[in-house]
């Protein structure tokens, strides 16, 4: 029984150490609050985001076509131990990971300086307005979308 007894405490010394001292994740339904909502452009580019969970925000992003369609993205920031993830995954494409590179209290920025375009995504929220832009990793070639609630959530 003694040798039972010593061969089950270091697993289990293992197993409450990792449990304990596991890094906390940020939240990003306290942090990233001020991104919920629906929120729309004058041209009608809609975006969409929920809390899905305790470490992720969903969101769907709608984009009127010069040709009548719709373009669709799914959406997702996820809460990890070295910060946010925001993941893009525009339809009839796979998905693409951009990591937080800044935040402060009403913006967030996103890198992924090996992606083709955009390499950084910026949403910055200026009172009810939000502000999203895109650009390659030095801020050069920039594009931006300025937001207002949908008429629903006025």
């Amino acid at each position: 029984m003694r040798s039972l007894t010593l061969a089950i405490l270091p697993a289990t010394a293992f197993l409450i150490a990792n449990c304990t001292t596991a890094p906390n994740a940020p939240s990003p339904q306290s942090d990233l609050g001020w991104l919920l909502g629906c929120w729309a452009t004058p041209t009608g580019t809609v975006e969409e985001w929920i809390v899905w969970d305790e470490e992720r925000l969903m969101g769907e992003g709608r984009s009127p076509r010069r040709d009548g369609t719709t373009f669709n993205e799914f959406l997702t920031i996820t809460s990890t131990a070295n910060g946010y993830v925001y993941t893009a995954e525009p339809e009839g494409m796979g998905s693409t990971d951009f990591h937080e590179s800044d935040r402060d209290t009403l913006q967030i920025t996103f890198l992924n300086a090996d992606h083709d375009y955009p390499q950084r995504i910026q949403y910055m929220r200026d009172g009810d307005q939000l502000t999203a832009t895109i650009s390659l990793a030095d801020g050069s070639r920039p594009a931006s979308w300025a937001f207002s609630r949908c008429p629903s959530e006025n």
